[in-house]
């Protein structure tokens, strides 16, 4: 059975998902003094290339006492704790577990309230280390169930044998010894695992006698140190099987396992063989069901002059390579290995990992070649590559110089210094200095360096969360039904008026569609008298505007809109929704006022039209926006349906303007329907002034208390109330949790978050962006604008279809000739598209019940299969009985027809969908790009339209259908294969949907099961980790930490420390 627990989303379920995490910020590296006269610190790196601090020390954390000599630290808890077999009571990635390996202390650092800062919480000392019998701690790593902390001595600094303590994940309490049954370990070193197949994987270096003072060369040609590595059952503790390397390949120390769970496999490293001086690097894996290893990587000693030389390596005239640390990356792909005594650091391609391929390599320090940074050519460095540390995604490589103090005075006897360097990894193989980056001597303030970690901030996890900007204090729920208030009538009112916004899209689509069928309109524009009752046939067609002219005016405004809709995404992040909602009501008015004062040529109103076109797009887009994220779930699709309803609504009030204008014979005629417009942004500009900000957008700036107070409006309840807590927490954990996903460290970012993730990721930004910007253009392409703007113009147009289709529903035939006949009952083209509006207003309010009974993906798939057959119908009847007035009649209906499935389901269902796809780091410009995708395909048809059907261009005739048949069949096949089910669930939950399900098939049958509150480990008490209450800090910047080393398996870690560290 399943374990059903609560997790730090820095807790990475795979690899893949841990390379895809967030770059990291911040760096912490070990510090340690040699000379023992000041204490050791751990020291704070910027590692953001976007920061002014880049490359630099930020912080120092110094320690509480002398001559610890700090070495390999690690998390409190990490992806390991996602193992089904574990305990779970890790808590998050919060403490950095800091080992002393001389004075056998253990530090616990605290990197929640200030990242930049650690701090001290609990000192252990080497009498906490007797209840395990062991001392000299080197290495920390979190695991399933424990902190596991390799020590090389037995209890008081005794020889051995050396082991694995064990520490509790929350109280830092010293357990015991891992070991039940050792079989023939002695020596300790380094502790991996293969944690799915329950194998724990030690190496060997030597006991404290044999390396504090230094490498004894008796003992070395002697052939006394380490050489063997052991395997372990993990759950019963006992040793299962020792792999000896042979005893010339002295002290394998760094083990690196593949972070893939399926792969039985890992690498070691072997500092030296006493036979030729070279280094080598070991596979480890499965054969004929035992363990076994294979030397893949032998790296030679280079020859130097003895004078260079220091006097432990003159009589060898040759310098070892001293493989003292591995790097794997996430993927598995590349091997680093550094050589610390040839100064070298070489990058393998382990794809085939029993034929390694050296694809890159640097050199920088070293015994002899005493290799210079790129940035200080004229200054030799001592020291070599050491301790490295790899970015979780592998583009970053960063190493220190210092090995060990003792080891560093034999092998460097004029001194190491103190360096820290990152290297840029190509995406195919190789490596190159980032010249930007290099830190060296007094940056760390007289202290030699070892390891480095990333980080990212502290999740916060717990009943309670306090001390939020704004002071607010916020309980949680656990049940994912209990994240909204019920739905009262005024809460319902608020969120509808904003639909309102939809009038400005209807009306200026619908007006603008019969202004350019107005005869005084038309005449002022082309020259052309007004045809008299006598007029000829001819006078009759050619009494239209031209093509272009008609395409320009139409498409104007939806250029402008392209353009909006993307600025207002911006603008609503910065500003706030409503407030860019009223600065589109103000922009649509100028534009409003520069078409009422048009009157000869076409300048004022392209000029009107296109600036109301930045109007609109504010307003189109951010509508969405502003009702998806204030609107309950449960009615979130039949409001937002809303807006879809008022669009119909404003070409229905546009129709019937321009009805009662039609037959002016001056400029009233158009400028009347135009200067309606005000109303409307009159009402809505002057309504949102009332209306409460979006509460998601509050929690986006970190204005906890003014969330609460919108939020309380929005839904009708007190402040106070358990349900305003519950969903505000929700709101506040999914934020967090998505900045985690999706950090966005300045504006291009912001951006660019909205395209990251990859194509094969359904749940993915960039697949999200996809579907939302697609989604818009095939409702376009269902081909209804064609009828909505430019109907009355192909109602009088002699060759139009809609004047044979009106002609031959009264019984007439049209005239050879071209010339329109009477049209009989409905002989009016402004009646006819008040009729065709009529039908599409009176479709839409049934979207609100089917939206949100049978839910988003059905609407979409059985309207798109409905508009199909019509548009085929009425294409089909339209070529082959096109003169039979029963016939026309017929197509009429099945436009009717057509109408109504586009205003039942697309219509509405489009814009209900991208409102709720996105995640709130990049809802806005998501939405944006969506609402700017519809008007760029408006304006695009609205271009080539005219071209298509105007008797003196294409003239298609009913032919057109077919074209917006065929395009309504791939609005079928996108709706079945690439929308997702949304009904009924909160925003945060179709972002979670989107993360866990990956197929929109199968959407409809996902159900919450738990809340992000509730993942973030919120308990009854009210208290995190340790009694300890939490920050919320939405200022700093997730990051990636790959551990103590690069993670692996499921320590693929990302830690939990604020803003993101890199240990070195």
């Amino acid at each position: 059975m399943a374990h059903q627990h609560h997790h730090d989303p820095t807790f990475y379920r795979s690899p893949a998902d841990a390379a895809a995490g967030p770059p990291e910020k911040l760096a912490y590296v070990a510090a340690f003094s040699r000379q023992a006269d000041r204490p050791d610190a751990i020291a704070v790196v910027d590692t953001d290339p976007g920061s002014a601090a880049y490359g630099t020390v930020i912080a120092f954390t110094e320690l509480s006492n002398l001559c610890d000599e700090l070495h390999h630290f690690g998390w409190n808890a990490c992806s390991s704790a996602l193992c089904p077999t574990g305990s779970h009571t890790h808590g998050d990635r919060r403490y950095l577990v800091v080992p002393g390996i001389r004075s056998s202390r253990i530090y616990i650092l605290d990197t929640l309230e200030n990242p930049a800062a650690p701090k001290i919480v609990n000192v252990l000392g080497p009498e906490d280390l007797k209840s395990a019998q062991y001392s000299r701690p080197h290495t920390v790593h979190c695991g399933p169930s424990y902190i596991y902390v390799s020590c090389l001595g037995g209890v008081d600094g005794e020889e051995g044998p050396g082991g694995v303590a064990l520490l509790d994940h929350a109280s830092f309490k010293v357990l015991g010894q891992f070991e039940e049954d050792r079989g023939d370990q002695y020596f300790a070193y380094e502790v991996w695992w293969h944690i799915n197949d329950n194998v724990m994987v030690t190496s060997e270096w030597a006991t404290p006698s044999m390396l504090e003072n230094g490498i004894v060369p008796e003992l070395l040609l002697g052939r006394k140190y380490g050489h063997r590595l052991h395997f372990w059952d993990m759950s019963t503790r006992r040793h299962v099987q020792t792999v000896d390397l042979g005893d010339e390949h002295q002290m394998p120390l760094e083990l690196r396992p593949a972070h893939d769970p399926g792969r039985k496999y890992g690498f070691v490293g072997v500092v030296m063989s006493v036979e030729d001086l070279s280094a080598s690097v070991w596979l480890w894996h499965q054969h004929d069901g035992k363990w076994a290893a294979t030397k893949v990587i032998s790296i030679p000693a280079e020859p130097a002059p003895p004078v260079q030389l220091p006097p432990l390596l003159q009589g060898f005239g040759a310098v070892p390579p001293l493989v003292t640390d591995l790097a794997l990356s996430v993927d598995d792909k590349f091997l680093y290995v550094s050589c610390y005594g040839t100064g070298e650091l070489k990058q393998y391609d382990v794809s085939d990992p029993f034929n390694p391929r050296q694809v890159g390599s640097v050199r920088i320090g070293g015994i002899v070649g005493r290799v210079p940074h790129p940035t200080r050519p004229g200054q030799p460095l001592a020291g070599g590559p050491q301790m490295v540390e790899v970015s979780r995604d592998g583009k970053r490589v960063y190493f220190t110089n210092s090995l060990y103090g003792a080891w560093d005075d034999q092998f460097y006897p004029d001194g190491v210094g103190a360096w820290m360097t990152k290297l840029d990894v190509a995406k195919g193989g190789g490596i190159s200095f980032d010249e930007r980056f290099f830190l060296e001597g007094e940056e760390f303030r007289g202290r030699r360096l070892h390891q480095s970690s990333n980080s990212l901030p502290p999740l916060r996890r717990q009943q309670t969360i306090t001390n939020m900007p704004g002071g607010a204090v916020l309980t949680t729920t656990t049940n994912p039904e209990r994240v909204e208030a019920p739905v009262t009538l005024k809460a319902y009112l608020l969120c509808v008026f904003a639909s309102f916004g939809g009038i400005f899209f209807g009306y200026d689509s619908g007006y603008m569609n019969g202004v350019l069928g107005m005869n005084y309109f038309v005449s002022l524009h082309t020259g052309l008298p007004i045809p008299g009752a006598n007029a000829t046939a001819a006078e009759t067609a050619a009494f239209t505007l031209p093509a272009w002219q008609k395409s320009l005016i139409t498409s104007v405004l939806s250029a402008g809109t392209f353009f909006g809709a993307i600025i207002a995404g911006d603008l609503a992040d910065y500003f706030g929704r409503r407030i860019t909602i009223i600065s589109g009501c103000i922009i649509f008015t100028v534009g409003c006022i520069l078409q009422v004062a048009s009157s000869t040529g076409l300048g004022l109103i392209v000029a009107g039209r296109l600036i109301s076109g930045f109007g609109v797009g504010f307003i189109s887009a951010i509508i969405i926006l502003y009702m998806s994220e204030i609107a309950p779930r449960k009615v979130r699709g039949a409001i937002v349906s809303g807006y879809q309803f008022c669009v119909t609504i404003g070409l229905l009030l546009a129709s019937c303007v321009c009805y009662g204008t039609e037959n002016r014979t001056d400029s009233g005629s158009y400028r009347i329907p135009i200067a309606i417009q005000f109303l409307w942004a009159l009402i809505l500009g002057t309504g949102l002034t009332f209306l409460p900000e979006s509460p998601r957008w509050y929690i986006k700036k970190g204005r906890v208390d003014d969330a609460t107070r919108s939020l309380s409006r929005i839904r009708g309840q007190p402040r106070d109330s358990t349900y305003i807590q519950d969903e505000l927490a929700e709101i506040i954990a999914n934020h967090e949790y998505e900045q985690k996903m999706i950090p966005t460290t300045n504006y291009f970012d912001s951006w660019l978050a909205c395209f990251t993730g990859g194509l094969r990721n359904p749940g993915s930004n960039l697949r999200r962006t996809i579907l939302g910007t697609s989604l818009q253009m095939m409702q376009q392409w269902t081909g209804v604008n064609f009828i909505f703007y430019f109907g009355t113009t192909f109602f009088v147009s002699g060759h139009g279809i809609f004047a044979e289709i009106v002609c031959l529903s009264s019984g007439k035939q049209p005239a050879d000739d071209g010339s329109q006949q009477s049209l009989g009952t409905i002989s009016n083209p402004f009646l006819m598209s008040l009729i065709t509006t009529l039908v599409n207003v009176c479709s839409t309010p049934l979207s609100f019940w089917t939206i949100e009974r049978f839910g988003r993906r059905p609407l979409l798939i059985w309207g798109a299969l409905g508009m199909l057959i019509c548009e085929f119908i009425c294409a089909i009847i339209g070529v082959t009985r096109g003169s039979d007035p029963a016939a026309v009649k017929a197509q009429i209906s099945f436009i009717c027809i057509y109408i109504f499935f586009f205003a039942s389901t697309w219509g509405p269902g489009a814009w209900v969908s991208i409102g709720e796809i996105f995640p709130l780091p990049i809802r806005s410009r998501g939405v944006a790009l969506s609402t700017a995708s519809n008007w760029l395909w408006n304006c695009i048809i609205t271009v080539i339209t005219p071209y298509m059907v105007s008797t003196d261009k294409g003239n298609l005739g009913s032919r057109v259908f077919f074209i917006w048949g065929s395009t309504c069949i791939l609005c079928f096949f996108y709706a079945y294969f690439l929308v997702w089910e949304t009904k009924g669930l909160t925003l945060e939950q179709v972002d979670r949907m989107m993360e866990e399900v990956r197929n929109p098939i199968k959407s409809a049958a996902w159900k919450p099961h738990s809340t992000f509150a509730a993942d973030m480990d919120l308990n009854k008490s009210g208290k995190p980790p340790l009694e300890t209450h939490v920050k919320v800090q939405p200022e700093l910047n997730a990051s990636i930490v790959p551990g103590t080393h690069a993670p692996h398996q499921d320590e693929v870690a990302l830690a939990v420390n604020p803003a993101g560290a890199n240990q070195v």
